[in-house]
């Protein structure tokens, strides 16, 4: 059974809400919480014991075993971020085959047993397993490694040339082309949600072949970068934007510009004028 979004205007929100409590039921979330952090651990605990066991098989002194340690600590490192993706990637599976993700609008309403649409329900679900073999892989010392995170769990499409700086990347439902660049701060989501009580936008974000999403930008749900463009620097991005700016490589502004009228052509048209004037730099007519 499908679930599909309706419209209430903020006065019927307010009757709607103002008198409901709702109980949120925690097992499931605890359930993929402790899935996320701990079954990872099990494979390298039967790794170390073998190696361990080959120690003493081959009666290494403490100084070879010391030296070896390095070595120890980073098989285990990445073999972490491997079985906990792995893992996690089996919950996931699990969750799509009982509620398969999809695109739309969806009301945010609960019953006694607290949400009352499934899909949200497996949507909230699959968010949480994600986000901490994401958020491992990216503070790891293999931060690249999660754009491998990111393909494997999520529906994701995220190409081996895309770059991800320090940033808050999309849990699922996120495509990144050839030659992306996402910088840091930034911010890419696949879902909104429209005011507290209200429904819950799920969208997927396309950021085409060699577009570039400057530092402290938030793509949101829908949006549509297409190829070659640069969004600049501390940009919102709304829900399903896309460029309207003809023949433009770079857009900047808050709220981004609509029209060609109010575009920003180039980086040189954020220099302030003052700056220029006293700058002879950016004046072609002028010596330096």
């Amino acid at each position: 059974m499908k679930y599909e979004s309706k419209t209430y205007s903020p006065d019927e929100l307010r009757v709607k809400w103002e008198n409901t409590d709702t109980n949120f039921p925690r097992s499931k979330f605890v359930f993929a919480v402790v899935w996320q952090f701990f079954m990872g651990v099990y494979p390298l605990v039967v790794i170390d014991y073998w190696i361990w066991q080959l120690y003493k098989s081959l009666s290494l002194t403490v100084f070879v075993r010391i030296a070896l340690a390095p070595l120890i600590f980073v098989m285990n490192y990445a073999g972490y971020i491997y079985f906990t993706t792995w893992f996690c990637t089996l919950l996931i599976e699990y969750y799509n085959r009982k509620s398969p993700p999809r695109q739309g609008i969806f009301l945010r309403s609960f019953d006694e047993s607290g949400m009352e649409n499934p899909e949200l329900d497996y949507y909230h679900l699959r968010g949480v397993v994600y986000k901490w073999p994401v958020f491992f892989a990216k503070k790891s010392i293999f931060p690249w490694t999660v754009l491998w995170v990111l393909r494997r769990m999520g529906r994701n499409k995220v190409h081996k040339n895309a770059m991800f700086g320090d940033m808050y990347p999309g849990l699922e439902s996120a495509h990144a082309e050839d030659g992306t660049i996402i910088m840091d701060g930034s911010s890419v989501s696949s879902h909104v949600v429209d005011a507290i009580f209200g429904s819950l936008s799920i969208f997927e974000v396309d950021l085409s072949k060699n577009s570039t999403i400057h530092a402290n930008t938030i793509v949101g749900p829908g949006s549509d970068v297409e190829a070659d463009l640069s969004i600049g620097p501390r940009v919102l991005l709304p829900k399903k934007w896309e460029n309207k700016v003809e023949n433009s490589h770079f857009v900047w502004g808050n709220p981004v510009p609509a029209s060609k009228r109010n575009s920003r052509g180039n980086l040189m048209d954020l220099i302030p004028k003052s700056f220029k004037k006293s700058h002879p730099i950016y004046d072609p007519q002028k010596k330096i």
